[in-house]
């Protein structure tokens, strides 16, 4: 084939591939279109659509499986999903408590707080919640990514200081045992308990 015609297609390619990414982060892009856009297969194309927020959620589930491997790109992948507010907050404590990956694990626990603090029903109970599940990662203790996540709850005005002594003194059991499954486990209707 000739050498002007390879190019000639390389560029129509590689244009055509920069439109459909700029389509795949747009928030504005609906859900379906975002849907056909990740049967492309494109790994530049599924980066974009992993942080758009109008991704539909079972997409991002459906990912976090298929990009289940250790380092490179899936781990690319995971963290990019766990950071987008479309991702089921019952399936981000999940990829906290199952991925095989720190650094997913931690960038889940980060989102985890920051979902939290932009709450305007969290209370001061949740808060305490979420940095105590981060607390108890004693494996993640010097990352960046634990020390950004306490410190956003930290910041946060309703966050309760009180509690914080009983809790590094092995206090758990007032603080931590009564409000653990706010955290972790099953959430209440609206993330609260009535």
């Amino acid at each position: 084939m000739d050498k002007k015609i390879i190019n000639k297609l390389i560029k129509i390619h590689e244009n055509l591939v920069s439109i459909l990414n700029d389509i795949a982060e747009n928030s504005k892009t609906d859900s379906s279109t975002l849907k056909k856009l990740s049967e492309l297969n494109d790994s530049y194309i599924e980066s974009s659509i992993s942080t758009n927020p109008s991704t539909p959620s079972r997409i991002l589930q459906n990912w976090l499986k298929i990009h289940c491997g250790n380092g490179g790109t899936d781990e690319e992948i995971r963290i990019h999903i766990v950071y987008n507010s479309a991702l089921r907050l019952n399936v981000l404590k999940e990829v906290i408590e199952k991925d095989n990956s720190p650094f997913v694990q931690e960038a889940a626990l980060l989102a985890l707080a920051m979902r939290t603090i932009k709450d305007p029903k969290a209370t001061p109970d949740d808060l305490f919640a979420v940095y105590i599940k981060i607390s108890e990662r004693k494996s993640f203790k010097n990352s960046k990514r634990i020390k950004a996540a306490k410190e956003i709850l930290l910041k946060n005005p309703k966050f309760p200081f009180e509690r914080i002594k009983s809790f590094r003194d092995g206090g758990r059991s007032e603080s931590a045992g009564i409000n653990r499954h706010r955290a972790g486990g099953e959430s209440p209707p609206h993330g609260r308990e009535s």
